[in-house]
């Protein structure tokens, strides 16, 4: 449809679809495209300015934001989406893969079941969790919990700032300290 005389038009093609945004363009069976300049496409909603939303059960409700693949959410702002039930809220924020959640700004989540929740942080693997600053965890089940913090290999938890770790079912708390290799270790000295 068309209104000449505001200058607004929105496109909506398949079943039930519904474009409300200015320049929005919706298609598919039950898409919604409310957002100034949105698209959404397949099964899906794009209600943030300028975003697209493709695929099943996607929303994309930041501004300029993307979400496609299954039940994926994109609700920061410049965030993205991709793969299966993954969520992305913090502003430039990249999820994929599946059952991850990115809720740090300019993080990322890949892998499965993994959880970057503080700024600039990035997991990945299976079961990790960043949750501070700058801070990154990789492989199976590790932990990095504090700023700028490393951890890696299976089970193993940094909370030490700085620290490094990768080993197995192991802790290091000692600021700048590493544990590397083994197994049932602590490394608590700064």
């Amino acid at each position: 449809q068309t209104q000449k005389d505001t200058k607004i038009s929105y496109h909506a093609s398949g079943f039930n679809t519904t474009a409300s945004g200015d320049y929005s363009t919706a298609s598919g069976i039950d898409s919604t495209a409310s957002g100034f300049v949105s698209h959404a496409e397949g099964n899906s909603t794009a209600s943030g300015d300028y975003s697209h939303s493709e695929g099943i059960s996607n929303t994309a409700s930041g501004a300029y934001s993307h979400a496609e693949g299954q039940g994926n959410i994109a609700s920061g702002s410049g965030s993205h989406s991709e793969g299966g039930d993954n969520t992305a809220s913090g502003e430039y924020s990249h999820a994929e893969g599946g059952e991850n959640m990115v809720s740090g700004n300019y993080s990322h989540a890949e892998g499965n079941n993994t959880t970057a929740s503080g700024d600039y942080s990035h997991t990945e693997g299976v079961g990790t969790t960043a949750s501070a600053y700058g801070a990154h965890a990789q492989n199976e089940q590790n932990t990095a919990s504090v700023a700028n913090s490393h951890a890696g290999g299976f089970n193993s938890t940094a909370s030490g700032q700085q620290s490094f770790i990768h080993s197995t079912n192991s802790l290091v708390t000692g600021n700048r300290s590493v544990v590397l290799g083994g197994q049932n270790l602590t490394g608590a000295t700064a």
